[in-house]
């Protein structure tokens, strides 16, 4: 199993930006364990 860890350490509009980026690395490795590192209030986005 692969783990990919996506660092994004700034604002909620960040992560919303990055949010197709992860849908893209779920298409691409589906039985990948994606972990994100994010600023705390942001990690609802993600979830």
């Amino acid at each position: 199993m692969k783990n990919l860890l996506i660092i994004k350490l700034r604002y909620i509009g960040d992560v919303l930006l990055a949010t197709p980026v992860l849908r893209a690395l779920r298409e691409r490795f589906p039985e990948a364990r994606l972990t994100m590192v994010v600023n705390r209030g942001t990690e609802e986005v993600v979830k």
